[in-house]
């Protein structure tokens, strides 16, 4: 469960991006297709300190079809990596496994707003790819994303990003059980996400963006380990270059604090981690 509040931080913009990938012509002749991916990588700070810290990573390979100069399809294949090490202070054994494998509709103009306000909407159907969606009981969901965003011309530019998914269960209650861990848990019902992000350009190559977001998740039901609402708020600060014309990096920190706070300590709470975004277009 640990894992899925990480994954709150703003992939959206990046994966939107890594969608968009310039068309790869191949002996096949296929002009409209192209293969892209998107990274991200984090490791907790509190773990970095007490050394010996784990390593995290999500990985998300678009398999992309553009149908017009409007939308384009992609299949999205990922998977996640934990190495052995410590990870939220706990000693975690190194796992591969399948993530939120989906297939999405990308439109890049699904509405015109006032003021030159630039928009884009991704619509997705998840597959139960992730174990532990299948632990779950988990049959698959739809979700959508919606990009809103406008640039000023003395080099800022302001968005806003909210995003949902609503599963399918058969079930309302399981049994999570990881490295000898065993929790009764209610299955997850929805989450709907809300970011508002702040950048600054300097030049076409480079920006500092500021982010700030809140999360909602709801589940079937309440028990001692969890709640059938559980909201938090979310910040990220990144660095963002543009390496060339099919890549690009950003390096920054993120964290996740549980709504109502118990005590709150910027970027220095337990949920927080430094990290690394990558997305590439071939």
């Amino acid at each position: 469960m640990k894992n899925l509040l990480l994954l709150t931080l703003l992939l959206l913009p990046f994966a939107a991006r890594a969608a968009e990938a310039p068309s790869m012509s191949t002996p096949m002749g296929l002009s409209n297709t192209a293969i892209s991916y998107f990274g991200y990588y984090s490791s907790e700070i509190q773990d970095v300190n007490a050394g010996n810290p784990s390593f995290y990573a999500y990985n998300l390979i678009a398999i992309n079809y553009k149908l017009s100069s409007r939308f384009t399809v992609s299949a999205r294949p990922t998977f996640t990596y934990d190495s052995a090490g410590i990870r939220y202070g706990e000693d975690m054994p190194a796992r591969t496994k399948m993530a939120d494998s989906h297939f999405a509709l990308i439109d890049k103009a699904p509405f015109s707003l006032p003021f030159d306000l630039k928009t884009k909407a991704i619509y997705k159907i998840y597959v139960p790819t992730d174990p532990e969606w299948q632990q779950a009981g988990t049959y698959g969901g739809v979700g959508a994303e919606l990009e809103m965003s406008k640039d000023f011309a003395n080099g800022f530019s302001v968005g806003y990003y909210p995003k949902a998914f609503v599963l399918a269960q058969k079930q309302s209650t399981f049994v999570y059980q990881d490295s000898g861990m065993s929790l009764a848990l209610p299955t997850q019902i929805s989450r709907i996400e809300q970011w508002f992000r702040v950048s600054k350009y300097f030049g076409d190559k480079f920006n500092i963006s500021q982010g700030i977001g809140l999360k909602d998740e709801y589940f079937n039901g309440t028990t001692v380990n969890q709640d059938a609402h559980s909201q938090y708020q979310l910040l990220e600060t990144t660095l963002n270059f543009e390496v060339n014309d099919n890549i690009d990096l950003s390096f920054g920190i993120g964290q996740t604090s549980p709504i109502p706070l118990h005590s709150f300590s910027l970027y220095r709470d337990v949920e927080t981690a430094y990290l690394v975004m990558t997305s590439i277009r071939m």
